[in-house]
């Protein structure tokens, strides 16, 4: 077996997790969110596969990253996350996809 470093260009959630690692506090938890709601949006056929990455980045960006200092802070934190990540699914719904 030979291993080699991960493709972030063909595998951008990957980079996406180890850049949300690497900030720390709550960015993992905006990652999980928007990833949950982004997946559901693609099974739903509203955006494309591509698409899932794009509002999983898309959400990390707008929502920023801070130490939650209780539970009620972290779930405010993913309601956060998950409504803006609906809005970049709205966003992205707007445009055509295609299928492969």
């Amino acid at each position: 077996m030979e291993f080699f470093p991960p493709d972030f260009d063909k595998f951008p959630l990957l980079r996406l997790a180890y850049q949300a690692q690497e900030a720390g506090g709550s960015a993992t938890c905006t990652l999980n969110a928007a990833d949950e709601i982004a997946v559901e949006a693609f099974l739903e056929g509203r955006i494309s596969f591509p698409g899932i990455a794009a509002v999983v980045e898309d959400t990390l960006s707008a929502v920023s990253a801070r130490e939650p200092e209780s539970v009620r802070q972290v779930l405010d934190i993913d309601a956060e996350s998950r409504q803006r990540a609906r809005e970049c699914v709205t966003k992205q719904s707007a445009k055509p996809v295609f299928a492969s």
